[in-house]
């Protein structure tokens, strides 16, 4: 598939946020976009809201040769496509819905965690997520990664992007709380997060891109 002459990704100044991923496939596919980033809470943000102009009154949106688009995962398999990381094979691409939707199910209770600002609320829910919850859902992962070179079949899918991302995010939104060790556990997690991590341009966006100092 052939990618459109403009692309626009608007979306919150928020490493780590729900937009890296479309960010990093694209990225790697070598299909150029621009980055619109706007703070949260900031009259430019307030302004935007109000105009109802956004299809859901929320980000990140698309802007794809002048029309909008929205919902993260959706933009993320549209990339995917773009890039060919997403397969046309139906039973490959229910493999790769299958890791990325799991690691939604653990982002989710990490998410209690992120937006937490009680420290000791945070650090409650901060044990859930790496004591409970990361062990069900990357342990269950690891037993479904058919390699330590690639998540699915033979080729980068969204599946390591996904991976890669989700694990980037626990890292530095809950820095106080991760311990490096916890991917040992699970090597083929782990190869599979620092293969796409040394992708030159993945590296080159986050050094652009720092996360802030997080608890």
């Amino acid at each position: 598939m052939a990618p459109p002459s403009n692309i626009k990704i608007t979306y919150f100044k928020n490493p780590g946020g729900a937009a890296d991923p479309t960010y990093i496939t694209l990225l790697m596919a070598g299909i150029h976009f621009d980055s619109e980033q706007i703070v949260y809470g900031s009259p430019e943000w307030e302004k935007l809201k109000s105009s109802k102009t956004l299809p859901f009154d929320q980000l990140p949106v698309a802007t794809i040769d002048g029309k909008q688009y929205s919902q993260s995962k959706a933009l993320f398999r549209y990339a995917g496509k773009l890039a060919g990381y997403y397969p046309q094979d139906p039973l490959t691409a229910l493999k790769v819905d299958e890791i990325t939707e799991a690691l939604d199910d653990l982002i989710k209770v990490a998410a209690k965690a992120f937006y937490e600002q009680d420290p000791n609320t945070r650090a409650k829910y901060a044990d859930e997520t790496f004591q409970t919850s990361f062990p069900k859902f990357v342990g269950g992962i690891e037993k479904l990664l058919e390699s330590k070179e690639f998540a699915v079949g033979h080729q980068v899918t969204l599946a390591d992007i996904y991976t890669f991302t989700t694990m980037w995010a626990l890292k530095h939104k809950l820095k106080k709380h991760w311990d490096d060790k916890l991917l040992k556990t699970y090597p083929k997690v782990e190869c599979i997060c620092k293969k796409i991590e040394g992708n030159p341009k993945v590296q080159e966006w986050y050094a652009k891109n720092p996360f802030p100092q997080m608890a």
